[in-house]
């Protein structure tokens, strides 16, 4: 077994530091980025060195608090580390922007410039190829790449390799997931260029940052890891339910009550204790997903309408909610789309008679939106189908139909699918901020139809 005597004799040699580095990306940082470290290292950075260094997973996520050193050692040890000791070949970073981007390269061509000992155990590492400030190429062939999101990167190659590490660090910001078109288009990006790029034999996926929003990159990635197993999901507050400190080395209980009130509790919530926290000015704050479906006595349809099928145009939603035996209320489908008229009016009568159908023998609402031109949808579906829906006069502001349903949700009254009724949900939690509320729009009108408790449509006859 070795001693801390044995270990320090082998480290005044260039052959033992060389044999201890390639050991473990921890032993590394230790022995060449030292200046680094000014703290005694906690275990919570331990377990992130030996995750790091696992071969045996190609997907890791780390939720880590700010300050917590994530960048430090994934996207400058890591990637030193698995480059000098020839771990891997080509190695992509991922930031949100392009000068983040540049600044991970600065820093590793510092180390590969200036840290002597580096240099000397592992060097030289330059070859006549210039290095810009986001490639560079060492003499061993390994190629560091970085990008910033959005940025091309499948396809890929340096020689005959493909990416068979790719960091992703910190790749959102506030500003960009607050609507769901930009989270939708980094996740795009995310499935459709990162994910295809790296090397389905070696390759490893490293993504770290910090829950921005309940439906962010890095959101939807860790209820993927949760549901589906596919990866590994580390996380590492800057403080446990239990009051653990996880690097009481550096903080104390004082050190980070200071830092709440500097910070202030939203930001100190979300950043340092990794939790989701509504925006100001959110109406609904939670919703509760069931499991199970009761017995339904009564059923409603809601539509909110929006003829056209052009890109910028909203969306038309219909929305099909019921209310249970025990008088909750289930959400039961929830779709959308850009139909013209026809389409439109074919959509609500599908949906209607899927429900008449399965549910034969319970009241059963239809409701849609009165408002201007809509009323003509209303008269044409009558006429052409022979049921009569209600006409729904809704008030323009949203914001007070919210919150006239909002105990309803308090109370935990209503339930919606835990698949199925993604977008709805956050149309419903985060109100005021996304693109579009039509989706919001149809469940509000659906839900308000079974607490009026209106009269069943009658087919005439």
């Amino acid at each position: 077994m070795e001693t801390k005597e044995i270990v320090k004799e082998a480290l005044k040699t260039r052959r033992g530091r060389k044999a201890y580095a390639r050991r473990s990306l921890a032993h590394f940082t230790y022995i060449y980025l030292g200046h680094y470290i000014k703290y005694d290292t906690p275990d919570f950075h331990l377990e992130i060195y030996k995750d790091l260094g696992r071969t045996d997973i190609d997907f890791l996520e780390l939720l880590a608090f700010r300050g917590s050193a994530k960048s430090t050692i994934a996207s400058l040890a890591l990637a030193l580390w698995s480059a000098v000791t020839d771990r891997k070949n080509f190695i992509i970073i991922l930031s949100d922007t392009f000068a983040q981007a540049k600044m991970h390269i600065q820093n590793i061509i510092y180390e590969l410039e200036n840290n002597e000992l580096l240099i000397r155990d592992f060097g030289p590492f330059k070859l006549k190829e210039e290095w810009t400030s986001t490639n560079i190429i060492l003499a061993v062939g390994v190629r560091i790449l970085s990008r910033s999101r959005g940025q091309r990167i499948r396809g890929l190659r340096h020689k005959q390799y493909r990416p068979d590490l790719i960091v992703g660090d910190d790749l959102e910001n506030n500003e960009l997931v607050r609507t769901k078109e930009q989270r939708d288009k980094t996740s795009e990006w995310w499935n459709g260029e990162v994910i295809p790029a790296i090397d389905t034999d070696k390759g490893m996926v490293v993504l770290i940052g910090s829950l921005l929003h309940s439906d962010s990159l890095m959101a939807r990635q860790k209820a993927l890891i949760l549901k589906e197993g596919i990866g590994v999901l580390k996380e590492y507050p800057i403080m446990r339910e239990d009051g653990e400190i996880l690097w009481h080395q550096r903080y104390t209980k004082e050190d980070i009550e200071k830092l709440r009130i500097r910070v202030g509790t939203r930001y100190f919530q979300r950043e340092y204790l990794l939790k989701l926290v509504p925006e100001d000015g959110q109406v609904i704050k939670k919703v509760h997903y069931y499991q199970k479906l009761p017995k339904i006595k009564a059923i409603s349809i809601g539509v909110d309408l929006a003829i056209s099928q052009k890109e910028t145009a909203d969306y038309t939603a219909i929305n099909v909610i019921g209310k249970g035996e025990d008088n909750n209320f289930y959400n039961l489908r929830n779709i959308a789309g850009r139909w013209n008229f026809n389409t439109t009016l074919t959509k609500v009568n599908d949906t209607y008679k899927d429900y008449r159908g399965a549910h034969a023998g319970i009241p059963l609402y239809l409701g849609i939106e009165d408002v201007a031109y809509q009323h003509s949808a209303i008269e044409e579906y009558h006429r052409r189908f022979g049921i009569k829906p209600k006409a729904v006069k809704v008030s323009k502001d949203k914001r007070a139909r919210l919150e006239a349903i909002e105990p309803y949700f308090v109370s935990e009254q209503v339930f919606f699918r835990e698949e199925g009724d993604e977008d709805v949900v956050t149309e419903i939690l985060n109100f005021g901020i996304e693109a579009h509320d039509d989706r919001m729009d149809a469940f509000e009108i659906s839900l308000s139809q079974l607490l009026d408790m209106a009269q069943p449509n009658i087919r005439l006859l």
